[in-house]
């Protein structure tokens, strides 16, 4: 590894930076993440959407054999990460990403190994970028200023591990409400069209995330009417309760197309998901073959038999049978 290229959190990890420095990395950033950026990538999605689909027999696990197989697949498309490292790269995921069955000692050998490795590809791409959001990164431009090697590592940590597990949540979740009732999917294959507002909605319903992963610092007293949160203090974001807020989103269970309240599972402001467009066009594009490949998709078990295992960031379904 080349030196001065540090493996520890730091540069590039958008989420724990705040102005002016995060300012200048999403100035940087502007351009690469755009909705007509990702959607010149939906044909190589729906390929491999279909690709991963088909490999599965009549009868398969959806969480096991697609739901965080698909999106990692994309990310390594998308970002330009070799697809003989693919296998390399889920591993490092379920190690880094579990709540249990590895010991903290391990998960953090794992984290660095995985630094490292992006930042031999960093390294490799700068002076032959290909193909990819990482090749866009390279060359990103604003009045001569770049992205650092290190930045882009830290930039390509925060997107795939976010990008991997947290639609990987939301596809098996936003499948599982689909399908119990069944009559969801087929209101969905009625109305094709609708997709892309049913997962914007399916995406508050079913939030990947329990609660904010991180905890944030109070700038300024904020007074609530629960009580006051002192300038500071740790505040948690409790993102499903803010998603099922009456007084934003009348009759917060039921799913009602095109609200005029945005959700806020991608967050919003400055630290508004930098690939939400891709993670929109994922499931979209994993909803639009179901329902025109798999006419006849449907549960295996009855919905009250699918495990769920929760924890303070994810509350997920832990395994989906399903026959085609």
């Amino acid at each position: 590894m080349q030196p001065g290229l540090n493996p520890t959190p730091g540069p590039g990890f958008l989420v724990l930076m705040d102005p002016p420095d995060h300012t200048r990395l999403r100035r940087l950033l502007t351009g690469t993440f755009t909705s007509r950026q990702i959607a010149a990538w939906r044909p190589r999605v729906r390929e491999r959407a279909v690709e991963v689909l088909d490999a599965r027999p009549d009868r398969f696990d959806f969480v096991k054999d697609v739901a965080f197989v698909y999106p990692a697949m994309v990310l390594c498309d998308v970002l330009g990460i070799p697809a003989v490292d693919f296998d390399r790269i889920r591993t490092w995921m379920g190690t880094m990403l579990s709540t249990s069955g590895f010991g903290l000692e391990q998960q953090v050998a794992t984290f660095q190994e995985f630094l490292a490795y992006l930042a031999e590809l960093v390294i490799a791409r700068q002076d032959s970028p290909g193909d990819g959001l990482l090749a866009t990164m390279i060359e990103a431009r604003d009045n001569g200023d770049k992205l650092t090697a290190d930045e882009l590592v830290g930039i390509m940590f925060t997107l795939v591990t976010a990008g991997h597990e947290a639609t990987g949540v939301v596809l098996s979740r936003s499948l599982l409400w689909l399908l119990d009732p069944r009559e969801r999917f087929e209101a969905l294959r009625a109305r094709p069209e609708s997709v892309p507002a049913t997962v914007d909605e399916l995406l508050r319903l079913e939030s990947p995330q329990h609660q904010g992963a991180l905890i944030r610092v109070a700038t300024e007293d904020v007074p609530l009417p629960s009580g006051l949160i002192r300038k500071g203090e740790g505040v948690v974001a409790a993102v499903t309760s803010a998603n099922h807020d009456p007084e934003a989103f009348p009759n917060p269970t039921e799913m009602i197309l095109n609200r005029r309240t945005q959700h806020v599972t991608f967050a919003r402001g400055i630290h508004h998901c930098l690939g939400a467009n891709l993670a929109r066009l994922e499931l979209q594009v994993m909803l639009e073959v179901l329902i025109e490949r798999h006419p006849n998709l449907d549960l295996a078990v009855p919905a009250d038999d699918v495990p769920w295992n929760g924890n303070h960031m994810f509350e997920q379904v832990t395994s989906l049978p399903l026959h085609k």
